[in-house]
């Protein structure tokens, strides 16, 4: 009996979760560049003032976006963040599952089988990278993850010391396309 009610408790939180992050998402529509920016921020983590710089010219060279040496850790994340937000392969994963839902309606059922989706979404990604899980949790958005999944799956922020800039470079270039 406990089990039935421990997983009745689970699927009610998760509700309720989900209906939050639905209602942010309607409300604000920066939310996918929010979630990005979070995850961007793990990759320039701990990096030197020199690194940075290192990165952004190699960024600039590449063609990705027009920087200036001069910016900041934090430009830097908000512009990367935004370019992959507003990135054609982000916009074919986002509008493709926002499309999908839509065109099923706002019935329960359907609803249900989102909550569902966004529910073992949030579960891999609890397993796959904790922190970002709980920086998402904090914000009431781990329960939108299921929409950018596809896109943050092509990089891993693990181990980012390990990485070259080249590699953190080619990690960008991956998330934008």
């Amino acid at each position: 009996m406990d089990n039935y009610q421990d997983v009745c408790t689970k699927l009610k939180q998760e509700d309720i979760r989900f209906a939050k992050a639905v209602f942010r998402l309607i409300k604000h529509n920066d939310i996918i560049r929010e979630m990005i920016e979070i995850y961007i921020n793990y990759m320039f983590e701990n990096l030197s003032d020199q690194r940075m710089r290192n990165i952004i010219r190699i960024l600039a060279m590449s063609g990705t976006f027009v920087t200036s040496s001069t910016l900041t850790r934090l430009s830097v994340a908000y512009s990367v963040s935004a370019l992959v937000a507003t990135s054609l392969g982000m916009k074919v994963s986002v509008e493709g599952a926002l499309t999908a839902w839509a065109t099923r309606g706002v019935a329960i059922i359907g609803a249900y089988g989102y909550l569902q989706v966004a529910s073992q979404a949030a579960g891999r990604l609890l397993h796959k990278h904790s922190r970002y899980y709980r920086d998402l949790y904090n914000h009431n958005l781990e329960m939108l993850y299921w929409l950018i999944e596809p896109v943050i799956d092509r990089v891993d922020v693990h181990n980012q010391y390990m990485k070259s800039d080249q590699d953190i470079v080619s990690d960008i270039i991956r998330l934008v396309r």
